[in-house]
């Protein structure tokens, strides 16, 4: 069955990388992410759900906050061949944090990210469908 998501992408725990940005700035803007992620593919044609449930660390480089976007310039590290191929293909690799209230997430690529002490945090690979991240071919209700 193909299974047409909205995206794939790395995801994280928003709890945990939450706990890293007030270091960035004290205040989230409008609307938080509640679902966290490095985009990998927006509206994919094909999608690989063996790679679902895949752990990828993320080395959070940068923060940017321009009052309208709020996100991590990342750099996405995986032994896993396929899913580095994609990675690499990705021109500005970020985590959205927040966005005020009629903006959108897409644009946090666009801001200027300021260096930051680099750590690491763990993602998993899945598939953003219905409203859920999904990790697993049977999570998405095959």
């Amino acid at each position: 069955m193909n299974v047409a998501y909205h995206y794939t992408g790395c995801f994280v725990d928003a709890a945990a990388l939450l706990a890293r940005a007030p270091a960035m700035g004290p205040d989230r803007l409008g609307r938080l992410i509640r679902h966290p992620h490095v985009t990998f593919a927006y509206r994919p044609e094909s999608v690989d759900e063996g790679l679902f449930g895949t752990p990828v660390t993320l080395r959070v480089t940068g923060y940017g906050c321009d009052g309208k976007n709020e996100g991590f310039r990342v750099e996405v590290l995986t032994d896993c061949a396929p899913l580095a191929q994609q990675a690499a293909a990705i021109e500005v690799p970020h985590i959205t944090l927040s966005v005020g209230v009629e903006e959108q997430a897409v644009n946090t690529r666009w801001l200027v990210f300021a260096p930051v002490e680099p750590f690491e945090i763990e993602s998993v690979y899945g598939g953003y469908l219905d409203g859920i991240p999904r990790f697993s071919p049977q999570s998405a209700g095959e």
